[in-house]
């Protein structure tokens, strides 16, 4: 589980911030007094100084790519689908904000001073692909700033600061760019000038630095930009490599024979799934179609990938042939995110997540495509895997106040046994359905012995090994379905130098007197 932390400028205490589990994306209140964040598919905001936290608005799918507070008290968010939407800081409906192509995705808004226009990233088929957007919060007139750029962040010192990937397919690092800038006629005054390279940005967009009230510049170097390669590994922990093709891989699903790998990735604006034939080591991707399809699920037959998809005004769960033939058939609706979790062994059932809750949707007999409550509580439950014989249900839940591992009978919940002691989150089943692997705090995989006959029993959870690059994102393992072997993520060499952040002084100097010896390039409008 993820949270928020806090550190004084002048200390090196890290204190948690209470409120903020499994929380991602904060941003500040122009005051400093509030966090803005996004959990649970929700945006919220708690107080610095009394630790209450408050629901605004529902923001699933793009929930932590970004959102900016402005002076007047409103709050514009990427709130799912691609778009930015824009909700009263004090709570109440939200509305979008903007309206995007096809083709592309906005998010990480910047607020411009005086709040009454705003900054945001127009996200393209790749990073090059990416715009700087100006846009005005009072008439909506919009109009590109920056060619070639994500991440904004505007600066007291009178500049708009990006970052730029160079060359096809950049996503290890960017450079940072700063375009002189008149906040109150909106306008740049000058050509952007090279600030700093190798700067850590991932395929999304997401620029890893931001410019504080006093100007001062923060930053992490370089960076594998989410990128990892995929590993095999056996119970002992010793890995081998299973592609050589690094990508922003994530939700890793084995087939019911273990010869074939799901799972989906990320490039620019797009997400589709792919399948990885493990004997051949080919990779093709499944989808082809417009929008961000995620979260992989296999039929118990092989023979069909379901997975969710997320559209401009619409999410859905659909299912395609793993072969690639055929067109995606439709199941299920939504206007929230909805996240296939498991097929049932027999066939019948799609268990799927949807708004914190875990659901049942029938596929077969009186009313398939309806979906039935089949945890529902008052707390946040996932990552639902259904046993081989179909008769139990491991899931995670923060009713103890941390995300715990989990056991109910299925399809019918009844009974119910906490497995994990110490936090745990992503369960798979073991072979035959006598042994339950989870992960628990920064990437250590668990396992855990069960009995099923005469009763359910669960033995004390033991560590097999740890992860060799954790990530805080979902479903980065997967069990093989004979329990003796697993396949996970390693970051690339790239990707450990985000450990420590960098701290720029009086860059604009810098600036000023690198533009008195040369001209620099431009791509600002």
């Amino acid at each position: 589980m993820t949270q928020i932390f806090r550190r004084a400028l002048d200390s090196l205490d890290v204190e948690p911030i209470r409120g903020t589990e499994d929380a991602r994306g904060p941003f500040f209140s122009p005051d400093g007094e509030w966090l803005g964040f996004f959990a649970d598919g929700k945006l919220k905001k708690v107080s610095l100084t009394r630790g209450s936290v408050m629901t605004l608005a529902d923001a699933p799918g793009e929930g932590g790519r970004g959102g900016a507070w402005g002076e007047d008290g409103t709050i514009v968010f990427a709130g799912g689908e691609g778009v930015l939407h824009r909700v009263p800081a004090e709570g109440g409906p939200a509305s979008p904000a903007t309206s995007p192509l096809e083709s592309e995705s906005h998010r990480w808004p910047e607020m411009l001073p005086g709040g009454k226009a705003f900054l945001f990233t127009a996200l393209g088929a790749s990073l090059e692909e990416a715009r700087v957007m100006l846009q005005s919060l009072e008439t909506g007139e919009r109009r590109t700033l920056i060619e070639a750029a994500t991440g904004p962040r505007y600066s007291p010192t009178g500049h708009v600061v990006f970052a730029r990937a160079e060359g096809a397919g950049s996503t290890d690092a960017a450079s940072l760019w700063a375009l002189p800038f008149d906040a109150t006629r909106r306008q740049a005054t000058g050509p952007p000038r090279l600030l700093l390279e190798g700067v850590g940005v991932n395929t999304g967009g997401a620029s890893h630095f931001d410019v504080a009230p006093d100007g001062a510049l923060v930053y992490f170097a370089g960076g594998a930009g989410g990128r990892s390669k995929l590993v095999a590994m056996d119970r002992k922990g010793v890995a081998r490599p299973l592609l050589d093709v690094a990508k922003d891989y994530r939700a890793l699903r084995f087939s019911p024979d273990g010869r074939r790998l799901a799972l989906d990735a990320s490039e620019g604006a797009r997400q589709d799934i792919w399948i990885l034939d493990l004997a051949r080591g080919t990779l093709s991707r499944l989808t082809l179609e417009e929008g961000r399809a995620f979260s992989p699920v296999w039929s118990p037959d092989g023979v069909w990938v379901a997975f969710s998809r997320i559209r401009t005004g619409e999410a859905a769960i659909l299912r395609k042939r793993a072969d690639g033939s055929g067109v995606e058939q439709k199941l299920a609706t939504s206007a929230n995110d909805q996240y296939p979790y498991a097929w049932s062994p027999d066939g019948r059932f799609l268990v799927f997540g949807e708004d914190r809750n875990v659901l049942l949707l029938p596929l077969q007999g009186a009313s398939p495509g309806q979906a039935l409550p089949l945890l529902a509580t008052a707390f946040l439950e996932r990552d639902a895997r259904v046993s081989a014989d179909g008769r139990w249900l491991a899931y995670t839940s923060t009713e103890s106040g941390r995300s715990e591992v989990y056991v109910t009978s299925f399809p019918e919940p009844a009974s119910r046994f906490q497995i994990s002691t110490d936090g745990g989150t992503d369960p798979a089943w073991g072979a035959g359905g006598r042994e339950l692997f989870y992960l628990q705090g920064e990437g250590r995989l668990m396992a855990v012995d069960l009995a099923l006959e005469p009763r359910f029993q669960a033995a004390r959870p033991r560590p097999l090994f740890e992860i060799p690059h954790p990530e805080v994102r979902s479903a980065t393992y997967d069990a093989a379905p004979d329990g003796r072997s697993f396949v996970t993520l390693e970051g690339t060499a790239a990707g450990s130098s985000f450990t420590r952040l960098h701290v720029v002084l009086h860059w604009p100097e810098e600036l000023q007197r690198a533009a008195n010896a040369s001209p620099g390039p431009g791509r600002s409008r």
